[in-house]
């Protein structure tokens, strides 16, 4: 039987409230949540002072973001800045606890903002190319810009500041210009380097994490795939970290 365990949970508005939870690892995960929503509501500073260190060239980039307002793109970036600048929070119990976290941080997140806008202004100047290339795509490239619009919907939409972990978030320009690349690339090898991704994205799907040490493994693969198209499709633009169909079924075996 599942124990059941207290937890820290989002309300509806950001609000933070305490409920049972019936599975080992939803305690831990819901309470870092909670923890980083309570800090971000601490340090948030106003969407205007935010957005007034902008270019106007990045703020016309971000004009055309997914994010439906200005506001929601700028609360996630807030919230993203807090998270790699608070470090792990699960620990946090007690309220002089977070405000000591708070207090160490709070000089340096609106920097850590302006890096990160600087970064998405990048993220969704790749995307925009992306997205003219799939629309220029010729007939016999159909499929392919399809598969392609599949990935950069994957990457690229409302919400994914907050979902993309921060060891990644940088990276995306480089799979969407490796996504670029692949409408470039000849045919002929196109199918047998998609079914090494489509036998990836297989493995991922059925793999079912029994553990936080599994769910890190899943969350790992979802972005080695990644790193596995830039290696197919685009070599010239260079892998992170040594990537290949065989290392992706290691770490989910």
């Amino acid at each position: 039987l599942a124990r059941e365990h207290a937890g820290a949970r989002l309300g509806r508005g950001g609000n933070v409230r305490v409920e049972v939870l019936d599975t080992p690892r939803e305690p831990a995960r819901e309470h870092r949540l909670g923890a980083l929503a309570k800090l971000t509501e601490k340090l948030s500073l106003p969407t205007a002072r935010i957005t007034s260190r902008w270019s106007p060239t990045l703020s016309l980039t971000m004009a055309g973001s997914p994010y439906p307002t200005t506001e929601s793109l700028v609360a996630d970036l807030q919230w993203a800045a807090v998270r790699n600048l608070a470090g792990p929070v699960v620990k946090i119990r007690k309220q002089e606890e977070l405000d000591a976290v708070a207090e160490k941080i709070q000089n340096r997140v609106e920097d850590e903002v302006y890096r990160l806008a600087e970064i998405t202004g990048r993220i969704l100047g790749s995307w925009r190319e992306l997205l003219v290339a799939i629309d220029r795509a010729p007939s016999s490239m159909l499929g392919v810009a399809a598969e392609v619009k599949d990935q950069a919907d994957a990457l690229v939409y409302d919400g994914f500041l907050k979902k993309t972990p921060s060891e990644w978030l940088a990276h995306l320009p480089r799979f969407l210009n490796a996504a670029a690349g692949r409408l470039e690339s000849s045919l002929d090898q196109d199918d047998a380097k998609a079914d090494q991704v489509a036998q990836a994205e297989e493995m991922l799907e059925k793999f079912k994490p029994d553990s936080l040490e599994a769910e890190a493994a899943a969350e790992k693969a979802r972005w080695l795939i990644e790193e596995l198209r830039v290696s197919l499709w685009a070599q010239k633009l260079g892998t992170s970290v040594k990537v290949s169909l065989q290392r992706i079924a290691k770490l989910l075996s």
